[in-house]
């Protein structure tokens, strides 16, 4: 499955992106970049202009990633890949930082 913002939408194709349909609504008003993780079920993630979003639950619910770095520099570029065997997260920084967190182990704040 792909996944994908549209404005608000979170939208998802089972054809390769053919073809979309929206699934729900994301965190905040427009996403720059939605992504999935590794797991069963994936978890969805949702890059906006200032923060990162994940939802566990297939984009019914979000929580926003709070990690100290960010404060002062949000999030520009994120990949996900299985390293050690967990979910972790690349997440590069406008002020030029890289962190590695484990998405288990971050801090995911409810909306």
């Amino acid at each position: 499955m792909l996944y994908r913002s549209w404005g608000s939408d979170l939208q998802r194709s089972t054809d390769g992106g053919l073809n979309w349909e929206t699934i729900g609504v994301g965190p905040v008003d427009y996403g720059v970049m939605t992504f999935t993780g590794v797991g069963q079920p994936p978890a969805i993630y949702w890059l906006t202009w200032d923060a990162l979003y994940r939802s566990t639950d297939g984009g019914a619910s979000w929580a926003r990633l709070s990690h100290p770095a960010l404060a002062g520099s949000p999030p520009v570029a994120v990949a996900v890949a299985e390293w050690g065997g967990e979910e972790t997260l690349f997440i590069g920084t406008e002020g030029g930082d890289l962190l590695v967190i484990g998405a288990a182990e971050a801090d995911w704040l409810p909306e």
